[in-house]
């Protein structure tokens, strides 16, 4: 598995948010991020680890997530 450091709106378009929803969990800490300084300015900016071949696990749990709560609605 290859991590990858992903930009908040790299992050953002992978996972269909708005770059601005990414910063604001980078900074609560529900997305795990830390700050780097870039360029002369140094300018802090957040990145984000992440492995693109976990998305396929992550749907799978969004899916059955779902599907139990769809179940315990029938009920």
């Amino acid at each position: 598995m290859a991590t990858r450091l992903y930009t908040p709106s790299e992050y953002a378009s992978l996972m269909r948010v708005t770059p601005q929803y990414v910063r604001r969990c980078c900074a609560d800490g529900t997305v795990k991020a830390f700050r780097m300084s870039i360029g002369q300015g140094k300018r802090r900016t957040w990145r984000i680890p992440f492995d693109e071949e976990s998305i396929g696990d992550m749907a799978a749990q969004n899916a059955a997530a779902c599907a139990s709560a769809a179940a315990g609605a029938e009920v």
